[in-house]
């Protein structure tokens, strides 16, 4: 079973990534290692195959020596679309929700910014 703490820190992790005071944001490689462990993580979660096959496509980017801006754009938004929907599961617990959510946001945030 995924591990709650484990969660509230990649929750923190991520939305603290996106939520810089200088639109700085991390190396691809930093990047790279957030999503690894967002991929560790959801093979303990039912029903996030779709959600982690994105996260592959998206680490093979940033890993990429030369990663295609277009085609992260795009993967960034169908992860800010699967997370929104996922957060609206009928099982997700009201605070996993607001948190899916931040996340979402956070990705649509990013792909707007760039």
């Amino acid at each position: 079973m995924a591990s709650n703490a484990v969660a509230s820190r990649l929750f923190e992790e991520t939305t603290a990534l996106f939520h810089t005071k200088d639109n700085q944001y991390p190396s691809a490689h930093a990047g790279a290692a957030l999503v690894e462990d967002w991929l560790n993580f959801l093979k303990e979660v039912d029903n996030t195959g779709t959600l982690s096959t994105w996260l592959e496509e998206l680490r093979t980017q940033l890993l990429n020596n030369h990663p295609d801006p277009d085609r992260i754009e795009e993967i960034m938004f169908t992860l800010a679309e699967q997370t929104s929907q996922l957060s609206q599961g009928a099982n997700v617990q009201e605070d996993t929700a607001a948190k899916l959510e931040q996340v979402a946001t956070a990705l649509r945030q990013v792909n707007q910014e760039s």
